[in-house]
């Protein structure tokens, strides 16, 4: 038996997204579509055949949901594929600057014939300023080239999740002889 004869009326993605919960798996029809347009005249394992589709997504599930979970992660972190380095720094700074002081001014005046300056009018100032910062600073530097894109187009054909997906499915019920 071939998977197109196996998929045949059968929701194998549908069962796969429910039993493993996987958000990537956007229309599980499309996914069977694709499934038995590319690898549909493939062998399935004799020991497939009589599972039902909810056995083999739990099979499915059991062996390829980390490996799945990691590379939606991965997807989510946006790693740049045109960047040959890239270096992030965080830096926190923290200031405390506290300022106290006090201020007296007098006005005095002398008297007619005297050299002594007696006290008119003042003013007493006393004044305390805190005043505290904290500032975080993220910087990220990177290096990129198409020379660096062309080199990971490889990586990123094999982290894109849907790919990965169909080629691992498929590689776990047929036979691989082709």
């Amino acid at each position: 038996m071939n998977l197109r004869q196996y998929l045949l009326g059968k929701n194998l993605w549908s069962e796969i997204k429910t039993v493993g919960g996987f958000d990537f798996i956007i229309d599980p029809d499309q996914m069977d579509l694709i499934n038995t347009l590319e690898y549909g005249e493939r062998t399935i394992f004799t020991s497939f055949e009589n599972l039902t589709t909810s056995e083999i997504a739990n099979l499915i599930n059991t062996h390829f949901s980390d490996k799945w979970n990691l590379l939606v992660n991965a997807k989510l972190s946006e790693i740049d594929v045109t960047s040959s380095e890239t270096k992030k720094t965080k830096i926190a700074v923290e200031m405390l600057d506290a300022k106290t002081g006090a201020e007296n001014t007098d006005n005095k005046i002398s008297g007619f014939n005297t050299s002594e300056l007696i006290t008119d009018t003042g003013s007493g100032t006393t004044k305390s300023e805190d005043l505290e910062r904290n500032t975080d600073t993220e910087k990220t530097e990177t290096v990129a080239s198409y020379a660096n894109l062309f080199k990971n187009l490889s990586t990123v054909e094999q982290s894109n999740i849907i790919t990965v997906a169909l080629k691992d499915v498929t590689n776990y019920l047929t036979i691989s002889i082709y």
